[in-house]
């Protein structure tokens, strides 16, 4: 979240699902830090309604995504490398491909310009039931 923050700006508000991560629960240490994290900012913290995973429908959707393009495609041997895999798949999910929706890639419909790459970058895409390696500058 703080490297959110600093690429690009501090938002109004962060809508979460009720996950123990967001929830009070005074054994765990990382809702503190959370809680610790929208005091620090001032961030007005919005809770879903339970149960309800249409209140947070676009992570749901792209978690879907994710699931459905991925969840074969990468055999890491750390977790490291399956934190850089998920990486490159998100910066493909929201960097290239353009969305049928609304015709654009969500870096472009949420910034309003396109993505620049500045590191080489290697993702999966789903393309006519084959799954294709695409890598790019």
């Amino acid at each position: 979240l703080e490297k959110l923050v600093q690429k690009y700006g501090v938002p109004e508000a962060i809508l979460h699902d009720n996950g123990s991560q967001f929830v009070h629960n005074p054994s765990r240490n990382h809702t503190k830090e959370f809680e610790a994290f929208l005091k620090k900012y001032k961030i007005r913290g919005i809770k879903s309604r339970l149960r309800h995973p249409q209140t947070t429908g676009k992570v749901e959707r792209v978690q879907q995504s994710l699931q459905y393009e991925a969840r074969d495609l990468v055999f890491t041997e750390t977790i490291d490398e399956l934190q850089e895999a998920v990486d490159n798949w998100r910066d493909f999910y929201n960097k290239v491909r353009v969305h049928s929706s609304t015709k654009m890639t969500p870096h472009e419909r949420y910034l309003g310009e396109e993505a620049e790459y500045a590191v080489k970058l290697s993702a999966w895409q789903h393309y006519e039931h084959s799954l294709i390696k695409f890598e790019w500058s």
